[in-house]
């Protein structure tokens, strides 16, 4: 299974089914799946929903109509193609024949010109809309009440805690030191 198909899947549950991240990523079958790009579903995963809210209001931007209720697995598909382009290290151009590749394997053949329009032209309107002046609740990626209450209770440093809230959290390594020596 291709890393972008598993990581939309994930994020279908994780969205519509309120399953747990932390039980999807411990899930042998899900883990199976991955195989040996479960780095990359990971971070495509884990990235697109802490900025969800900030990559939904970018994608409604895009699309000239919302997209059904019925095809919501094509809108996890392109917020994980938005947040390739925005925030990874992934060639625009490999990012986009990848998630339109993708269209084939979710059968939504139809999709595919869809797909590959909204993601190019998020490619020509980037700047542009990444300078949008949207609410902090948007650009943030925070719900809107608790954006309202740091402002309350942390007046001049809530946008330092909304920044760091959003920061990957540190690489941490741990020595087996049954298997061999801290300096080794």
């Amino acid at each position: 299974m291709s890393p972008r198909l598993l990581a939309t899947r994930i994020i279908k549950q994780l969205v519509e089914e309120r399953v747990p991240l932390s039980s999807l990523f411990n899930n042998p079958t899900i883990i199976d799946q991955a195989g040996k790009d479960k780095a990359l579903v990971q971070e495509m995963v884990y990235g697109t929903v802490r900025w969800y809210t900030q990559l939904e209001s970018i994608l409604g931007q895009l699309l000239l109509k919302p997209i059904k209720q019925k095809d919501q697995d094509l809108k996890y598909l392109l917020l994980l193609g938005l947040y390739q382009l925005k925030y990874m290290r992934i060639a625009a151009h490999a990012v986009v024949s990848e998630t339109v590749e993708t269209c084939k394997q979710l059968k939504k053949h139809s999709a595919k010109g869809l797909v590959n329009a909204v993601l190019r032209n998020y490619q020509r309107k980037a700047e542009q809309l990444d300078k949008k002046n949207n609410p902090p609740d948007i650009t943030s990626s925070h719900p809107a009440w608790l954006v309202n209450m740091l402002k309350q209770d942390w007046p001049t440093h809530w946008q330092n805690i909304l920044e760091a809230n959003n920061q990957r959290p540190p690489m941490y390594i741990r020595v087996n030191q049954l298997k061999l020596g801290r300096n080794d």
